[in-house]
């Protein structure tokens, strides 16, 4: 007890310290600490602590040290497992995953395969289908013109005749485009004028047709550099789709030199305009809800305007109609 009293006065004198005394015949250790605050001192913290827990305290130490060793045991080799069940499962997948990539090679090259001879059997059936066009043709335009009392049954046969040779011509030109031998020859030209002359071939082949007015806003000269004959069957097919699809109103094309130096042409009309369905696949192959024609003229335009470095797109007007330009560098 005197160790502890002394220990008593150390801390009221502002000491703090640690001894082991003999507490009820038993080994303890005896702490003191003065307790201060802002300054002033205001009591004693002491603890005294039996040596007999302290060993108590050391066994639940180690314990926790076999416990916590253990647990890292486990854990470590929960993960090896997963490692080794993950590994096992990336080589069956890298297995699969190659046995489908040969599949689909193997298909691929047989799609390729027959894509080619789709191709070959198209452009052979309309080169085919093009040699009796020409004669027969030729021979219709000529009794138009001798007999009078039947020339409205030579009109049909020279109408339906160009309508053939149109879709062989148009078979012939997707072969090209897809084989990616579809050639150009450039010339300078001014499209304003080439634009006019189309117009008017359409005005006198459609003259009073469906009550439809063929309109040419052309006047400005813009000279450029292209395929002549492939830019006259980009104004075509615009001008055929406006006219199929506009009864009793206006079909309106337009000539401008924009800022950049690009010719615009535009064909706009006042008839039932783009269908939603259609609008989003407008310029692909076979894209048309229309019971006549094949839906190749936009997607022919479309590989024309980009192999000249141009640019094509089409929208419905905010009245009626629909409007399609394109641009020539």
């Amino acid at each position: 007890l005197s160790a502890m009293n002394e220990g008593f006065t150390q801390a009221l004198s502002g000491n703090s310290g640690i001894k082991d005394i003999i507490l009820n015949q038993e080994k303890a250790t005896f702490v003191y600490k003065p307790i201060i605050l802002e300054g002033k001192q205001f009591g004693v913290l002491y603890i005294v602590s039996p040596h007999a827990y302290a060993s108590g305290v050391a066994g639940l130490i180690d314990q926790q040290k076999n416990f916590s060793l253990i647990f890292i045991v486990t854990t470590a080799a929960a993960a090896i497992v997963a490692i080794l069940i993950i590994l096992t499962w990336n080589k069956r997948l890298e297995r699969i995953v190659d046995a489908k990539t040969t599949e689909l090679r193997v298909a691929n090259e047989q799609l390729k395969t027959q894509d080619k001879m789709q191709r070959e059997f198209i452009n052979i059936a309309a080169h085919e289908l093009r040699t009796p066009i020409q004669p027969i043709l030729g021979v219709a335009e000529m009794l138009e013109e001798e007999l009078g009392d039947k020339k409205e049954d030579i009109r049909m046969i020279v109408r339906n005749a160009r309508r053939l040779e149109r879709l062989t011509r148009d078979l012939l030109d997707v072969a090209r485009i897809e084989g990616q031998s579809l050639k150009l020859n450039k010339e300078k030209f001014n499209v304003g004028e080439l634009v006019s002359i189309v117009v008017e071939d359409y005005r006198q082949r459609f003259a009073n047709s469906d009550g439809v007015l063929l309109e040419s806003e052309s006047k400005e000269s813009i000279i450029v550099e292209a395929d002549k004959e492939r830019i006259t069957q980009v104004i075509s097919n615009l001008l055929d789709n406006a006219l199929k699809f506009t009864k009793n109103g206006r079909v309106v094309i337009t000539t401008k030199k924009e800022s950049d130096g690009v010719a615009a042409i535009s064909v706009r009309d006042t008839g039932t305009g783009i269908e939603s369905a259609v609008i989003t696949q407008l310029f692909t192959k076979f894209a048309s809800k229309s019971q006549s024609g094949t839906g190749l003229g936009l997607f022919i335009s479309k590989s024309i305007v980009e192999a000249h470095g141009g640019k094509i797109w089409g929208q419905n007007n905010e009245d009626k109609g629909a409007k399609f330009t394109f641009t020539i560098p």
